[in-house]
């Protein structure tokens, strides 16, 4: 089996169809929207939190009624065709490979702060930024801006802040700094921005708390994102821990035999003509993301860029349709745009706008699929994962 893509969900179809005994490699042109993660990953949105941490039949009942609303009001959502009681068996076995630490709930969202302070709702959140803000209570929270002295002295994109935080001769600079200005004993706990380490936060999280003497967690990332970095870089370690194959370059273009894909070739964009690749393989998975991965791209038309796949907002087909169609004028409304994608039957195959499968042995999982909006409408992670997990399961 072939995945086209390295981001969650072609890494969990990755694992997926290894732990079954087949055999896997994973092609990627670059880094995709995966490295753009906040920290945090949605399952669904619900609209009011409980005050207090603890889970309650009621907390259980909210969370998987929105689900059941959200199937309701969008029917072309790809929750229709992935079974979300699978999501823990999923998430377990991407936690297996995955070397960073994710906390969370399958049956609740929790309440986080973002670096530009808005309030996040999310189900899972890696662990240097798991602050539920419903459990602190009366707790005294001292929470640090980019404008603090330090990062002002730190004139840096974030990704060079932590990189710079790696160091602990620079973490104890920022301690110092953070002590000669507040009186720390008046504070139960410490939010700093998403830029505490980039190789080592984990380590610089503890020496930080240990000089100190205070709780240290970091807000949820907007971009450019740190966090991001850290996740794609644990999905490529994750692949690496389970021997998977990871091969660099661009799908230049395959060979088909009616609806059958049999071969594809892989291209080095540095020195095309010189390093070129052909894989063959029974099955191959789609999950190269949409505009900002490369996985779609408008030019004189819409297209899907790896096997030119029809593709779709709602039922309608959008190759040749104007942007402006796709567009609704208010700027924080979801945007057909971006929920537009590839249309799939239960079997996640690719469909052309007459029902029929355009290529048999082909699976769409993750961003790429039509019938969600990944940015806005708070279900992205759970729909990489199951459908990354659902594509792997599928491979024949």
């Amino acid at each position: 089996m072939v995945v086209i893509g390295s981001g969650l969900s072609g890494v969990v179809a990755a694992f997926r169809a290894s732990s079954q005994g087949k055999k896997v490699a994973v092609v990627r042109k670059g880094w995709g929207a995966s490295a753009l993660t906040s920290g945090i990953f949605e399952i669904a949105e619900t609209e009011g939190s409980p005050t207090q941490g603890s889970q309650t039949q009621g907390e259980q009942y909210e969370f998987s009624s929105s689900l059941a609303s959200l199937k309701q009001k969008n029917p072309h959502h790809p929750y229709h065709q992935l079974d979300l009681e699978a999501l823990p068996t999923a998430f377990e076995l991407f936690r297996k490979y995955f070397p960073l630490k994710i906390q969370g709930s399958y049956t609740e969202n929790h309440l986080f702060l973002s670096d530009m302070g808005f309030w996040k709702r999310a189900a899972f959140a890696m662990e240097s930024q798991f602050l539920d803000f419903r459990t602190i209570g009366r707790k005294k929270v001292l929470t640090l801006g980019y404008d603090f002295d330090w990062f002002q002295e730190t004139p840096l994109l974030p990704q060079m802040m932590a990189k710079k935080l790696d160091h602990p001769d620079e973490v104890r600079k920022l301690a110092q700094s953070i002590k000669s200005k507040f009186q720390l004993h008046h504070y139960d706990l410490l939010i700093l921005p998403p830029v505490l380490g980039l190789d080592f936060f984990s380590d610089m999280k503890r020496e930080l708390e240990h000089l100190l003497g205070l709780p240290v967690f970091e807000m949820a990332a907007t971009l450019p994102s740190v966090p991001g970095l850290r996740f794609q870089k644990a999905l490529d370690a994750a692949l690496h821990k389970a021997s998977i194959p990871l091969i660099q370059g661009k799908v230049k273009s395959f060979d088909h035999h009616k609806k059958k894909v049999s071969t594809l070739r892989i291209s080095d964009e540095l020195s095309p003509e010189f390093n070129e690749t052909t894989l063959e393989a029974d099955t191959f998975i789609l999950a190269t993301g949409k505009f900002f991965s490369g996985g779609l791209h408008k030019g004189p038309a819409f297209s899907e860029t790896v096997f030119q796949l029809p593709l779709f907002f709602k039922n309608e087909k959008i190759n040749h349709c104007s942007v402006q169609k796709l567009l609704r004028r208010d700027f924080f409304e979801s945007q057909p745009l971006f929920q537009c994608g590839v249309k799939i039957d239960a079997a996640l195959v690719p469909l052309d706008e007459f029902g029929d499968p355009c290529y048999e042995n082909v699976r769409a999982c993750g961003t790429i699929l039509q019938g969600f909006d990944p940015h806005q409408d708070g279900t992205r992670f759970g729909v990489q994962l199951l459908s990354g997990y659902k594509a792997g399961d599928m491979a024949q």
